[in-house]
């Protein structure tokens, strides 16, 4: 795991901690390299074959891990604040492998985790 994602651990470690969208969207993006990190350890010891993520928060950890059966129940209707390229990168994430969809210029966590086809049907 690269450097900067320890230093971002200790800055998101505050305590009291302060609760916002952007800590939150921190912590999410934080969470999901730690567990690519992990991910080559719980294969080979546990056998994972598929991941199991909840809310916007554990589909973070599809913007980190690629070629894997990933499956994300939601439980409400909320997303995160935006992610901007600058903040994946903070985190050793890689935009290009994550855009969201077409002509969005700040996408959140899952339009950038889940890429959807907006098929116009004709009437």
């Amino acid at each position: 795991m690269p450097r900067g994602v320890f230093r971002k651990l200790r800055c998101l470690a505050d305590f009291p901690p302060r609760i916002t969208p952007t800590t939150s969207c921190g912590d999410a993006l934080l969470f999901a390299a730690a567990f690519a990190a992990a991910l080559p350890y719980l294969e080979q010891e546990h056998g994972i074959r598929m991941i199991e993520a909840q809310d916007w928060q554990g589909a973070a950890v599809a913007l980190t891990v690629r070629g894997r059966k990933i499956t994300l129940t939601l439980h409400n209707v909320y997303d995160s604040v935006t992610v901007s390229s600058a903040l994946l990168r903070e985190f050793a994430i890689d935009p290009a492998g994550c855009p969201g969809p077409a002509g969005s210029s700040a996408p959140t966590v899952l339009e950038r985790a889940i890429p959807l086809t907006v098929v116009h049907c004709a009437r």
